[in-house]
């Protein structure tokens, strides 16, 4: 409604932004261009009947398929930092799988280690739904810059953050959807930790 847009104005131009707009009236007086796409995208995926344990084996799957693609982007580019960056990325994946292992198990999840686990789950799309085979025709890896690659990372997380958000709404079983608000809870975190890599690359340009 514009309050909270206001304060982050204020945040901004405290921290040295010189060009910062706040819209009066918040995004209902908006009358831009407005985002296409059905609501609906990538909910396919899903039944909206799955258990939690169901649906963490779907969400595990993701999560493997994003530690692949950025590893295949690591051997990709040609800039070194860039390579670099990619490899991490795909370390934070393993360490989230983890995480997603162990809210499987603790809900009741009968696939006994994670290795069990990732040979079941499926690899066809990766967080946010996507599929890497048609991202990586969609950009350029060998001309990114760290920057860009940190932005087409925000990017993806901000993908899955919105695909866990809209699972949780559709799903029927409300432990499935407290799951899910947790998942995306921890795409906040990383959107968090993205964005500081980001302003370190940045300020050290």
């Amino acid at each position: 409604m514009g309050g909270r847009s206001r304060a982050a104005a204020q945040l901004l131009s405290g921290r040295g932004f010189k060009e910062v707009y706040n819209l009066a009236g918040g995004i209902k007086a908006w009358q831009g261009e407005v985002a296409r796409g059905p609501v609906e995208a990538n909910l396919g995926l899903i039944s909206g009947k799955e258990t939690p344990a169901e649906m963490l084996t779907i969400i595990f799957g993701m999560e493997e398929t994003m530690r692949v693609f950025y590893e295949r982007l690591s051997q990709a580019v040609t800039n070194p930092d860039a390579a670099r960056l990619f490899q991490e990325l795909s370390e934070l994946e393993v360490d989230h799988k983890r995480a997603i292992y162990d809210l499987y198990r603790a809900h009741g999840g009968e696939v006994a280690t994670m290795e069990s686990l990732e040979e079941q789950a499926s690899r066809e799309v990766m967080e946010g739904g996507l599929n890497p085979d048609e991202i990586l025709e969609s950009i350029q890896p060998r001309t990114s810059t760290v920057e860009d690659i940190l932005s087409y990372a925000m990017m993806l997380e901000t993908q899955a953050l919105d695909l866990f958000l809209r699972f949780g709404q559709h799903s029927a079983d409300d432990s499935t959807s407290s799951v899910l608000l947790e998942l995306a809870d921890q795409e906040k975190s990383h959107l968090k930790m993205l964005g500081e890599l980001m302003e370190r690359q940045v300020g050290s340009a």
